[in-house]
């Protein structure tokens, strides 16, 4: 399991990471490079997958939705290891939204629902904040929606 933190803690710790869909597609294809160290259990390895893609959808969502995609934004990301836990921080430089709504309608619908939802408006997505809430343990956001912080226990 060390293994797997520190490769987790070498891409994420401390990166700060420029707004504009080139940055949130590196992030996503570095993350998904993370693999189990030797012969980890089955379960192991599901809590990593869903640590990656928890912590992916953090980032991206920053990427696209706090900072537009725009290069003259910037996401600052941190990790922290605690025993077995692992959280990630992600700040983005957007106006924010309404966290609380946008969890509450989370927990209400199912991530097809959403997304279908979203389609009929004209906008893509809507699975996101759906995956980080179904993939990691804890999701809390703060300041007023530009801060998120997602917790992962990997045992």
């Amino acid at each position: 399991m060390d293994k797997v933190k520190e490769e987790i803690a070498e891409f994420l710790k401390g990166v700060r990471l420029p707004g504009g869909p080139a940055c949130a597609a590196g992030a996503a294809g570095r993350q998904t490079g993370l693999r189990p160290a030797g012969d980890q259990e089955t379960e192991d390895r599901s809590r990593l997958y869903h640590a990656q893609t928890a912590f992916r959808e953090a980032v991206d969502n920053a990427a696209s939705h706090g900072n537009g995609h725009r290069s003259d934004k910037y996401l600052v990301v941190g990790l922290k290891e605690d025993g077995d836990t692992v959280s990630l921080d992600v700040k983005d430089q957007g106006e924010g939204f309404d966290s609380e709504r946008a969890l509450a309608a989370a927990s209400d619908t199912s991530a097809a629902s959403a997304a279908r939802r979203r389609l009929s408006r004209g906008k893509p997505g809507g699975l996101g904040l759906h995956l980080m809430t179904e993939c990691a343990d804890e999701v809390r956001f703060s300041e007023g929606g530009t801060r998120v912080r997602l917790v992962k226990r990997l045992r």
